[in-house]
């Protein structure tokens, strides 16, 4: 599909989407390689402070959402057949995702996988603990208190 050839690249987005981009610039790139999509806004109601995310949703493959127009991070969905730098996929068991990369730990808020190298991992029960999704960001919106501080931001606009 897409961009199935393409490696998610933590930090740095996947092929010519690179974090930081304007929303308008990412439309544009989808648009060029002929790709159909949606978009949206999430309220973030009750987040401090509240914030609109807008969102490229590319269904059931990939969404890439912003804030104040920036792009911050990459959701790779189930019809997504690329991979992470590191060979990890969609599909792939957590336990495989463990022996890839050694630094993942579960993190009970979330209920995700997270790797210190920038990405999140996302399985379920009813999944059979495989993968289901995966999430790049900008490193710095790793950590959520420096993420919901929005300082970030300046360096982008």
């Amino acid at each position: 599909m897409y961009y199935d050839d393409l490696n998610l690249i933590p930090g740095v987005g996947i092929g010519r989407i690179k974090f930081g981009m304007k929303f308008d610039e990412v439309k544009k790139i989808l648009k060029e390689d002929g790709i159909v999509y949606s978009t949206g806004i999430d309220s973030n109601k009750g987040c401090t402070p509240q914030k609109e995310w807008e969102t490229i949703y590319v269904k059931d493959y990939m969404t890439f959402c912003f804030v104040e127009n920036v792009l911050w991070q990459i959701n790779a969905e189930k019809e997504y057949k690329g991979m992470l730098e590191n060979g990890i996929c969609i599909g792939d068991s957590i336990q495989n995702a463990e022996k890839v990369d050694p630094d993942l730990q579960y993190d009970d808020w979330n209920e995700n996988f997270v790797s210190a190298k920038g990405y999140w991992l996302f399985d379920t029960v009813e999944s059979g603990n495989k993968i289901y999704r995966m999430t790049i960001n900008l490193l710095e919106c790793m950590d959520d208190d420096i993420f919901y501080s929005y300082e970030w931001l300046k360096k982008y606009q």
